[in-house]
């Protein structure tokens, strides 16, 4: 779902930064389905779960580049990860190869290892792309030297509200608890005033279905019909804390990742200690001028 807020925000930036553009979204087939998800339907079909079938499965898949050639293909997230860097490079190519020009924007990577930098910067060294606006500054030092053109901006998230107008009227006043790899901490207390969420089932460590309240959606507006509303955002995902603080509320992340980082280009630091809240002085500044940038390189 977090990915949904990503593609969402940069549809927005794209259209602030030029308004007449036409762009539309494309994506290939999912890099891996969900293990039991998987095992489900190979198990069916009478196939090997990990095997050679599930080679297959990924070489055979449809590649997206091969039926459209826009000016621009826009890429968000954490594309500069060594699992998408191998298993896009010959769509990225193939989009190059026919006249696209590659912009990352509001990019980074995933682990921030050695070995994830020496595979991408592997690479973009091939493809030299035109364009970077990276999502932390670590990600704009490890990375800009490759590209045409660069800028240190801020995740894309960040102009979901761009895209979302607040739904009203809604009932306010409850936090969201959003764990998808840990159990809910026993320092939080689900009460009457408490929403559960879940982006994602798979890895979910407790039955919380248990609990009234409970939100799973493949919608993104429906999650952020409840996030803009929410008081706080307790979660271990970056994407649950974020549409959060762009609405107004306060939010804590549970969880160590070096992703966290895109939340201390907007005065969030310390999130992973404390309930944090938007700087909204900086982020609209960030925000202006990174459409800015974006408008002069979809020129």
């Amino acid at each position: 779902m977090g990915n949904a807020f990503l593609q969402l925000g940069a549809m927005a930036a794209i259209r602030r930064a030029k308004p007449d553009s036409i762009a539309y979204f494309l994506n290939g087939n999912n890099i891996d389905m969900p293990v039991r998800f998987r095992t489900t339907v190979f198990k069916k079909l009478g196939l090997n779960v990990f095997g050679d079938d599930l080679s297959r499965v990924h070489t055979n898949r449809l590649n997206v580049a091969d039926y459209a050639s826009p000016d621009y293909v826009v890429l968000s997230g954490s594309w500069l990860c060594d699992k998408y860097i191998k298993d896009f490079g010959d769509a990225l190519r193939t989009f190059q190869k026919n006249g696209s020009k590659l912009i990352f924007c509001g990019v980074s990577g995933f682990d921030y290892d050695k070995n994830e930098i020496n595979v991408a910067r592997k690479l973009l060294t091939e493809l030299k792309p035109y364009a970077l606006i990276s999502r932390d500054s670590t990600t704009f030092l490890n990375y800009a030297d490759l590209f045409e053109k660069s800028y240190e901006g801020i995740d894309v998230g960040f102009f979901i509200d761009d895209y979302y107008r607040i739904m009203p009227p809604m009932k306010s006043g409850y936090n969201v608890y959003c764990f998808d790899k840990i159990a809910i901490p026993s320092e939080l207390k689900v009460n009457d005033k408490t929403v559960i969420a879940h982006h994602s089932l798979e890895g979910v460590r407790q039955d919380s279905f248990r609990y009234p309240r409970t939100l799973w959606s493949e919608l993104p507006d429906d999650y952020l019909a409840v996030y803009s509303h929410a008081l706080e955002m307790h979660s271990d995902r970056v994407h649950a804390c974020l549409p959060v603080l762009i609405f107004g509320g306060k939010a804590q992340m549970y969880c160590d990742t070096p992703r966290a980082n895109l939340f201390k280009e907007v005065g969030c630091e310390g999130i992973n200690k404390h309930l944090v809240s938007l700087n909204e002085k900086i982020t609209k500044e960030k925000k202006e001028k990174q459409a800015i940038f974006l408008s002069e390189l979809l020129k």
